[in-house]
């Protein structure tokens, strides 16, 4: 289901891509006994055909981080991806999707100013929680199901 996550492949794929394609970034992380789990995806939608390319990528570092911490890493990460797509994506409509609550009765809703922050200063369109598809769905699929 998911492609191994190339930013040249990725590249490459857009340059075949019509302008009716969108292109989605997002990461999601779960806490283990020892380490956390990292999930980093982009999603390419062509919204004429409807069809939807993802690719991905898992890894582990060791220790637990806490949940603040591991949502600025997921935010960092997701930020990354963008700044190695950027020159391509450009051209395409695109968003960065961020798995954080904006409410308050959600632990997440902690780092919010933050991440969105972050995201408005790089002047880049952003997606949160329950909007944010990327994040909240495709990388915790990876993470979880695909373990």
């Amino acid at each position: 289901m998911f492609k191994a996550l190339d930013p040249e492949a990725i590249k490459k794929e857009l340059d075949r891509s019509s302008s009716d394609t969108s292109v989605y970034l997002g990461c999601d992380s779960q806490r283990g006994k020892y380490q956390t789990s990292f999930a980093l995806v982009v999603g390419l939608h062509d919204r004429i055909k409807g069809g939807v390319s993802v690719y991905g990528k898992r890894w582990q570092v060791k220790g637990v981080m806490p949940m603040q911490q591991r949502l600025l890493e997921e935010m960092s990460h997701t930020i990354d991806l963008y700044c190695k797509l950027e020159d391509v994506i450009e051209n395409f409509p695109f968003e960065v999707h961020f798995d954080v609550n904006p409410n308050l009765e959600h632990r997440s809703s902690s780092v919010m100013k933050t991440v969105t922050g972050m995201a408005q200063g790089l002047g880049l369109p952003y997606k949160v929680k329950p909007d944010a598809a990327m994040a909240s769905s495709a990388a915790d699929w990876l993470l979880k199901k695909a373990a």
